[in-house]
């Protein structure tokens, strides 16, 4: 594989992992707003604009398990809360690492994923790792499955009154 042709494959399997990524975060806030209110989510895309992923997850759980009183909701619901939390960790160690291109030879090339911390007990480490694009093409994959689960739940809740139509229609 030609050098260009191996650093396009690594740009578009970053690029596509961070839509994936985004469009989670979008469905989530969607869901968020429309449990924070029923009738009209603009508020809650409003507060959400100012939470971290993080604070989102946490505001999004404890507004969902004060809404839902469904056990089964509730179980599907922490196993996108939970999901989504690995992904953030999978996409954060992409996003926020250094990639150093190797030169095999004169028309090959790989790249390493460099990703530099501080470890409570441990101090400063840092973590090679061989980059392989395909992988991280297979964690969209993977993102977008957990979208369509969102969407799913979203239509339950629907169905069963805690949300409105609304949430169809946000973009």
């Amino acid at each position: 594989m030609s050098k260009s042709h191996k650093q396009d494959k690594v740009n578009a399997a970053l690029g596509e992992c961070v839509i994936a990524f985004q469009s989670l975060e979008h469905d989530l806030i969607n869901l968020f707003s429309c449990l924070n209110s029923k009738n009209n989510p603009t508020i809650g895309i409003i507060i959400s604009a100012k939470l971290s992923f993080n604070t989102l997850l946490d505001v999004l759980d404890a507004v969902f398990r004060f809404r839902v009183n469904d056990t089964a909701l509730i179980k599907k619901f922490a196993h996108i809360i939970k999901e989504s939390e690995k992904f953030q960790k999978e996409r954060n160690a992409c996003v926020h690492s250094h990639y150093e291109c190797n030169f095999l030879c004169a028309d090959e090339i790989s790249f390493s994923q460099i990703n530099k911390k501080i470890s409570r007990g441990k101090g400063y480490i840092t973590r090679h790792k061989e980059y392989d694009p395909d992988a991280l093409i297979e964690l969209s994959r993977e993102i977008y499955s957990l979208i369509l689960e969102i969407s799913s739940l979203a239509d339950n809740l629907q169905r069963q009154g805690y949300i409105d139509d609304v949430y169809g229609q946000l973009s």
